[in-house]
């Protein structure tokens, strides 16, 4: 089963460099499914999900392994992320509201 999660993890990587996000989240979320604490595999799916614009799900994963293993380059990726997830909500807010004509 181990063996499995690593070749899931590697062609992982591979869907990541043929731009195919969905197909490396699935991937890692197989991985999970047989290592649950596969921080590698947590990290890898955050940079597919964040690539397809899924941030809070990205922030979440990052978020896990930095509960478990702290450190100061994955803390940055955390700020990095939450940092670009509040600039998406406040670009779509003023367009939400201007389609509701809603004034605040």
């Amino acid at each position: 089963n181990a063996f499995n999660g690593r070749v899931l993890y590697r062609r992982a990587a591979v869907n990541m460099a043929l731009r195919r996000y969905a197909d490396a989240v699935g991937d890692c979320d197989r991985v999970l499914q047989r290592l649950p604490h596969y921080n590698k595999a947590l990290i890898r799916r955050a940079h597919a999900q964040q690539a397809v614009g899924k941030l809070a799900e990205a922030l979440a994963d990052l978020e896990r392994v930095y509960a478990g293993a702290p450190t100061p380059s994955l803390l940055s990726e955390i700020k990095a992320l939450r940092s670009k997830a509040r600039r998406s909500i406040d670009d779509a807010m003023p367009r939400a509201v201007m389609a509701n004509n809603v004034e605040y």
